[in-house]
């Protein structure tokens, strides 16, 4: 199926979809913006381990896209 088709074939979700799309573009944007001020940082590899400890003292903060 090309994009026409989805289009055709879900045209009530398909709209919300690229809106959502869109929406998560910007969002890693801004990630990788803030990773780049070293505002936040991002390790690539973490053991089991690390990703529990993680999960349990990340200072969380939202991030919103407009």
């Amino acid at each position: 199926m090309n994009i026409k088709q989805l289009e055709e074939v879900f045209e009530e979700e398909f709209p919300k979809a690229q809106k959502f799309y869109q929406k998560n573009k910007k969002l890693q944007l801004k990630i990788k913006k803030l990773e780049y001020e070293r505002k936040i940082i991002i390790p690539r590899e973490i053991t089991l381990e690390n990703f529990n400890n993680y999960l349990k003292k990340w200072d969380r903060k939202e991030i919103i896209a407009k």
